[in-house]
C-alpha cells in the first residue's frame, strides 16, 4: 500500500479563490483590501524598493492603522537592503515592523550562514483574518500598474478556513518558530484548498509537485521567471510526458529579464526536455515573473520559483487549490500568455547559434547558485 502523502496543512474548503494576472487590477484589490481593514493586517515580502509602489502600500496601510487596525509588517533584509530611513520610520509607526534575517552584529556572530543564504521569499497579505493572498508580487515600480511595461505577475486572493492557514505561516516565521510537522494528508472532495509552505528543512512544495506529477494524468503546465530545476523534477517532467502526459513550461523570455545569466543557464535543459515532447514557451512582452502550476484540476499559485534558491534555501510558499474555479481560471490565464509567448521548437533549438551555445554551458556551471 502506498505511503499516505503527508503534509503540514490540511486539505480545507476552499470558499473563493480569485486570481488576477494584471497590473493595475492586482494593485487596486490589494490596496483596498489593505486600506479597508479594521481588525489586523499581516503584511510579508520579500522585496521592497523606494517608489510610487512603496508609498502607495504605506498610505493603505496608514489608514488601516488610523481606523484601529493592528499592523504588523515583516519584511526580507536583504530584499528590503534599500529601504529609506523615512520608509522605516512610517513602517514602524504603524505598530510593529521586522526585517527578517537582518546582517546586523548579532547576526555576524551567531548564524552566519543563515543570516546569508536563508531569506524569506515569501509574499503574504492577510486581512482581517477574512481574506488572503500570495503570489510573486513584490513592492517595486516595476510591477506598478503605471509602469509603461509593467512585469507580468499572477496572485490569488482567497477566502474562507485557508485564510487561518496563512496567517498561521507567517505567524510561526514572525516568531523564528519552525513549519507544523508534516501529518498524513487526509483527501477531500474539491473544491478544496491548502496552503503549502516550504523551507530548506521541511522542502513540502517541491515534494507537492512531484506527487502531482505522478498523479496527473492529462497536463502539467508549469509558469517560472527562473528556471534551473533539480535532477529529481526534470526526470519527473519526462517521465509524466512518457505516460502521455502534456507538460507545457512558461518561461521569461530575454526581454527586460532581471538576471540574464539565470536565463541563460536555464536554457541549457531545452533540448533534453524538447526530445521528451515537452512543449517550451519563451514570453515576449516584457518579463514573465508569475510563478504556478496547473495539474490536471490541481492548481498551485504563490511565491516558489523552480530554482535550487527556492527549493534549498528560501521560505516559500503556494496555495493548492482544487477547484472552486482556480483551475479553469488558470488553464485561461496560461493560454493569455502562450498567446504572448514564442514556442521553442526541437529544430529551432539544434539550429541556435553556436555563442548561445557556449553561453548556456558556462552560466550553467553556476547552476547551483541559481
Amino acid at each position: 500500500m502506498p505511503r499516505p502523502f503527508q503534509a503540514p496543512y490540511p486539505w480545507v474548503p476552499a470558499l473563493e479563490a480569485e486570481l488576477l494576472g494584471e497590473a493595475r487590477p492586482i494593485w487596486e484589490r490589494l490596496l483596498d483590501d489593505l486600506a479597508g481593514a479594521r481588525r489586523e493586517i499581516l503584511f510579508e515580502n520579500y522585496l521592497w524598493r523606494e517608489g510610487r509602489a512603496a508609498e502607495a502600500v504605506l498610505d493603505a496601510l496608514e489608514t488601516a492603522a488610523a481606523q484601529g487596525a493592528r499592523v504588523r509588517v515583516l519584511l526580507d533584509a536583504a530584499g528590503a537592503w534599500a529601504l529609506s530611513m523615512r520608509s522605516r520610520r512610517r513602517l514602524e509607526s504603524l505598530g510593529e515592523f521586522r526585517r527578517y534575517h537582518p546582517m546586523d552584529l548579532e547576526g555576524l556572530l551567531g548564524r552566519l550562514r543563515d543570516r546569508l543564504l536563508v531569506r524569506t521569499h515569501r509574499r503574504i497579505v492577510v486581512v482581517d483574518g477574512k481574506a488572503c493572498w500570495t503570489g510573486g508580487l513584490p513592492v517595486h515600480d516595476d510591477w506598478w500598474w503605471e509602469h509603461p511595461l509593467p512585469h507580468r505577475e499572477l496572485m490569488v486572493r482567497m477566502q474562507g478556513p485557508i485564510v487561518a492557514q496563512f496567517s498561521d505561516a507567517f505567524e510561526r516565521l514572525w516568531r523564528d518558530a519552525e513549519t507544523p510537522p508534516p501529518t498524513p494528508l487526509a483527501p477531500m472532495p474539491p473544491p478544496a484548498a491548502r496552503a503549502v509552505p516550504h523551507d530548506r528543512k521541511r522542502r513540502h512544495y517541491l515534494r507537492s509537485l512531484l506527487h502531482a506529477l505522478h498523479a496527473c494524468r492529462e497536463r502539467a503546465w508549469f509558469a517560472t521567471p527562473y528556471f534551473a530545476p533539480p535532477r529529481r523534477l526534470l526526470s519527473a517532467m519526462k517521465r509524466a510526458r512518457r505516460r502521455g502526459v502534456e507538460v507545457r513550461l512558461l518561461l521569461a523570455g530575454p526581454r527586460r529579464h532581471d538576471h540574464p545569466s539565470v536565463w541563460r543557464a536555464g536554457r541549457r535543459h531545452y533540448g533534453d526536455l524538447l526530445g521528451e515532447g515537452v512543449r517550451i514557451w519563451e514570453f515576449q512582452r516584457g518579463f514573465e515573473h508569475a510563478k504556478a502550476a496547473l495539474f490536471d484540476d490541481d492548481a498551485f499559485v504563490g511565491t516558489p520559483n523552480l530554482d535550487h534558491l527556492s527549493f534549498d534555501s528560501n521560505h516559500e510558499i503556494a496555495a493548492e487549490v482544487r477547484g472552486a474555479g482556480l483551475p479553469d481560471a488558470l488553464e485561461t490565464w496560461f493560454h493569455g500568455e502562450f498567446a504572448d509567448s514564442r514556442e521553442i521548437t526541437l529544430a529551432a533549438w539544434r539550429a541556435r547559434p553556436l555563442h548561445d551555445r557556449f553561453l548556456e554551458r558556462f552560466f550553467g556551471v553556476f547552476d547551483p547558485a541559481f
